[in-house]
């Protein structure tokens, strides 16, 4: 009977078809899975690259920290002794001074200031002046008034409060309570001659001294023999100890200051 099954075409048909159908299967299972082990493969060898990249990373990072280390540590060194070296050139050159006998001491430069007209270097400020120097020049007549001034106060240790030029000569006035520059007219009166000052330049203390001198001299004068109701100021009304210089008298500034004249 069992021979007969196994001769039976039906069974033997079957049998067939279930071999084939199991063949089937396995072939379609190592077909579906094969697109997945192969991208599982690509992700590990992927990963695996990424892990042996990030080691060499770390290699060269270190390599590159050492190299860098050491080149940082030769500059340092390299610095050090270029600062050093004019420190030993200092010192070299403090013994020989020693040696030589000369006095040490610390050279400061300061610009030079220069004149805004030609005049040259402006004078070292003596001590002693009341200010920086040199703060007001406007123009050239004012700059060699002040070096007048400043030349004047560092040979004399006397300070002029004043100073003026005179257009005509350019000679310059230094003005002072004690000195009265006087430019003189002459008038008649009563067809007598009469000198008298027409022009004067001097300390203002001085100059009220002198009209107040004359308008007492010509209170004592009746009015009804007064010429003029306002006076005429003479020599006598100059305060005694005040010197009179002319008018157009003065100091050269650039002879005396030996300056070129521009």
């Amino acid at each position: 009977m069992l021979r007969q099954y196994l001769t039976n075409k039906w069974v033997l048909s079957a049998i067939g078809f279930l071999i084939v159908l199991s063949v089937a299967c396995v072939l379609w299972y190592q077909h579906d899975i094969a697109a997945d082990r192969h991208k599982l493969t690509k992700a590990e060898e992927r990963k695996r690259q990424q892990e042996t990249s990030q080691k060499t990373d770390i290699v060269n990072a270190e390599t590159n920290s050492n190299i860098t280390t050491d080149s940082s540590t030769k500059t340092t060194s390299d610095k050090s002794i270029t600062t050093e070296t004019p420190l030993v050139n200092k010192t070299t050159k403090t013994i020989s001074d020693l040696d030589n006998g000369k006095d040490i001491a610390a050279e400061t430069t300061e610009p030079v200031r220069m004149s805004p007209f030609g005049l040259g270097p402006y004078p070292e400020i003596p001590t002693g002046w009341p200010d920086k120097g040199f703060v007001y020049n406007t123009s050239i007549e004012h700059e060699l008034m002040e070096r007048l001034q400043m030349k004047m106060f560092s040979d004399t240790g006397v300070i002029y409060p004043g100073a003026r030029m005179d257009d005509s000569t350019g000679l310059i006035k230094l003005i002072s309570k004690d000195v009265v520059y006087v430019e003189w007219g002459m008038t008649y009166i009563n067809g007598i001659p009469k000198r008298y000052i027409s022009g004067m330049s001097t300390h203002p203390e001085t100059g009220n001294k002198i009209r107040s001198n004359a308008k007492a001299r010509q209170s004592e004068v009746p009015d009804e023999f007064r010429i003029r109701r306002r006076p005429l100021l003479i020599k006598e009304d100059i305060p005694s100890g005040v010197k009179i210089k002319p008018y157009h008298g003065g100091i050269d500034p650039y002879e005396f200051l030996g300056l070129e004249r521009r």
